[in-house]
Formats: C-alpha cells, sequence, structure tokens
C-alpha cells in the first residue's frame, strides 16, 4: 500500500448482537460476519483501487477511492457480486476494506492450517490458542471497548473474556461456546493462512464488547 494513498478510516463499527453482513455492505465493522465464506487472492494487476459500498456503489467512477494495491499484494475476500469482491488487506498499521474489481485477483490455494497455535491479537483485543486433550484445542482471550468520559471524569471503558476448547472443522473452523444456552458467550474462528477471523454472538463481555476482527500473530 502506497502512503500518499491511504485514506480509508480504520474505525471498527460496533454492533450489539452478531447478524449476517448485508451482501451490499463491504467495510470493516461487518467483515468478519460475512456470509459469503472467505478465501485468500492476491492482486494480479499493476495497480486496483478500492471502492465504496455507498448507494450505487462500486460500480462508477465517483464510487472508486485514492487507496488501492498493488501487484502481489495479498487480501482476505469475502462475499462477490456481480464481478466485485469485498476484501480486506492488512497493512502496517491498520486494515483497509473495500470493493475490488474481482478481475484484478488471482485466487491462491488455501493453506494447510498448521498455524492455529500462538498468540494472536486485533488491536487491544487479545486470543491464545493453545493444544488441549485429544486433539482439541483451547482458547482464551481478552477485548476491550473504550468509551467517552464519565461524569466522574473517568474513562468508561468495558471488558469482555473468552475461553473453552474446540475442535477443528474441516480443517479451518473452530466453535467455542461457553455455554448452551443463547445468553453464553460463543465466537467462531476461522483460520486463512496468516489471518484468524473471528466473530462471537456479542454475548461475551459488556456493552458493546466484540471479538469480531481479523486477528494476526
Amino acid at each position: 500500500m502506497h502512503a500518499s494513498a491511504l485514506v480509508l478510516g480504520a474505525l471498527l463499527a460496533l454492533a450489539g448482537s452478531t447478524v449476517l453482513a448485508d451482501p451490499a455492505s463491504c467495510r470493516n465493522g461487518h467483515f468478519p460476519a460475512s456470509a459469503g465464506g472467505f478465501s485468500l487472492a492476491e492482486v494480479s494487476s499493476e495497480r486496483s483501487h478500492f471502492f465504496d459500498d455507498a448507494e450505487g456503489c462500486p460500480q462508477g467512477a465517483e464510487c472508486r477511492r485514492k487507496s488501492y494495491l498493488v501487484k502481489g499484494d495479498q487480501v482476505l475476500v469475502a462475499q462477490q457480486n456481480d464481478g466485485w469482491s469485498c476484501v480486506w488487506y492488512q497493512g502496517a498499521r491498520r486494515e483497509f476494506v473495500g470493493w475490488m474489481a474481482s478481475a484484478d485477483l488471482r485466487p491462491l490455494p488455501p493453506e494447510l492450517p498448521q498455524q492455529w497455535l500462538g498468540d494472536w491479537q486485533f488491536y487491544d483485543n487479545r486470543l491464545q490458542i493453545s493444544e488441549g486433550s485429544d486433539g482439541a484445542l483451547e482458547v482464551s482471550g481478552d477485548a476491550v471497548w473504550y468509551g467517552g468520559i464519565n461524569s466522574f471524569g473517568d474513562r468508561v471503558v468495558h471488558v469482555g473474556s473468552l475461553g473453552g476448547t474446540g475442535m477443528v472443522e474441516d480443517g479451518h473452523l473452530l466453535h467455542i461456546r461457553e455455554g448452551e444456552d443463547e445468553y453464553s458467550c460463543h465466537a467462531r474462528l476461522r483460520l486463512l493462512g496468516q489471518f484468524l477471523i473471528v466473530d462471537d454472538n456479542g454475548n461475551c463481555g459488556g456493552m458493546n464488547v466484540r471479538f469480531d476482527g481479523v486477528y494476526q500473530r
């Protein structure tokens, strides 16, 4: 990513409960909950711009952003619609999410998920994955949400936690459930290459606390 082209904001939209993302939406807050599945790809054209997901987009020159990727940059791909792919690019300091022309992308073969273990991070959220018994994986982690200043002059901080064990499904999917009722913390973890995509059901901590995000080690 060229520094002069970085214009996409990196604020994570917060949601109160897990919902599938609108297929027409392509932004970082909804990306982990995409209903379209995920895959890896790399940019095959010399330069490929990001496009907005506003009404009437991504078609049209007015939807094109200044930010772009170059040949060889790797992205996560979520839903695909009418020749457009919703992509996530992890920059050195923040992520960039938007529509990109599918013709500018070359699919990459899925990597074998041999690297679940370790410490994963998405901003101030952290997850630790270790070997459990009988082939299971143990997951523990903490999440935080920062609010404004309250009437006492203190920063509002809400925290959450996630913990449990699970078996990897289909080589790349892991479900963690702290209980079976609807009020228990449930999280879905999906491993693709160097990325760990996480979304939860909104019951893993205080108000506005979510583990949703794309984690890296």
